[in-house]
């Protein structure tokens, strides 16, 4: 990668974003997997700075993803739009995405990564905000 880097720079930057989301796979970076990254992208001619970029930028849009204290799901339509599914999938199909969405913030998985105490409360918010919308939908397509 190092020699194609000068020539074609697309399959480094792409070998980046690949380390630096694997390394936040677990959760935030610790400083070893953050500096194997760094070094990793060093070695492939890239600057220090662009596994910064990539790093905040991964961290903005999936670590804050929704603002705090949002409403309980009223409708159908709001319960499916907080679990990412249409109103027209079947329930197996919501019922998948709501464990994989409740997996992602279940304070038992959570302790093990030493996350803040606001971070965990976001956690807490979404996980109550998932099981609001799963109780409406499953209630919704019981009948």
């Amino acid at each position: 990668l190092r020699l194609t880097h000068r020539i074609w720079p697309s399959p480094s930057l792409r070998v980046a974003i690949c380390l630096c989301h694997a390394a936040q796979l677990q959760g935030r970076p610790e400083k070893p997997r953050r500096y194997r990254c760094e070094d990793a992208i060093d070695q492939m001619g890239l600057p220090i700075r662009v596994s910064d970029d990539i790093l905040e930028s991964y961290a903005s849009k999936v670590w804050i993803t929704e603002p705090e204290g949002q409403p309980r799901p009223s409708s159908f339509e709001q319960a499916c739009q907080v679990l990412g599914v249409t109103r027209r999938d079947s329930r197996e199909v919501i019922k998948r995405a709501y464990r994989k969405k409740v997996s992602e913030c279940h304070p038992d998985k959570l302790a093990q990564q030493k996350l803040s105490p606001a971070e965990l409360t976001r956690a807490k918010d979404r996980l109550l905000r998932y099981q609001q919308a799963w109780e409406l939908i499953s209630q919704r397509l019981s009948v």
